[in-house]
């Protein structure tokens, strides 16, 4: 098993046009799936295309914990990130499955993390504020993918 993107975005491309933040970087992630498709997908049967993308957004441009370390726009970046993420995500998708997996007989997909929520007692606020917390760490990504 193969995972394309583990919280790695080479510096060069932040620094050429803000990496995650910029919709250039769909294509650029694009042509780098389907590079690692074409060089090891005869020996490669399961791809991943992302490792935690919530890890990478809201760590990476929410509090600056990981790469590349941003905490300036946490209201905006974040999501911002993750949207390019998914979109990235689709496209290397679409392109192994067009292409790629007829002749290479492998899968694709996505590694979600999810810290589970339970509601503290049975309150509808409490069961309100566990859902939240559910959408916003899994459904976030888990939405736009499988709906």
């Amino acid at each position: 098993m193969v995972t394309i993107y583990h919280w790695d975005l080479p510096e060069c491309l932040d620094a050429e046009y803000g990496g995650w933040l910029s919709r250039k970087v769909v294509d650029d992630f694009e042509q780098y799936a389907v590079a690692c498709f074409k060089c090891f997908g005869d020996r490669v049967k399961s791809w991943i295309t992302f490792n935690e993308p919530w890890c990478s957004t809201v760590l990476g441009y929410c509090n600056g914990e990981m790469a590349p370390g941003r905490k300036e726009l946490p209201d905006k970046e974040p999501y911002l990130a993750a949207h390019h993420i998914i979109l990235a995500h689709a496209r290397a998708v679409k392109r192994y499955r067009d292409e790629f997996q007829a002749t290479q007989k492998g899968v694709i997909g996505i590694t979600l993390n999810m810290d589970w929520r339970e509601p503290l007692t049975d309150s509808a606020e409490d069961k309100a504020a566990a859902g939240r917390a559910l959408d916003w760490q899994l459904g976030w990504f888990a939405d736009p993918i499988w709906k």
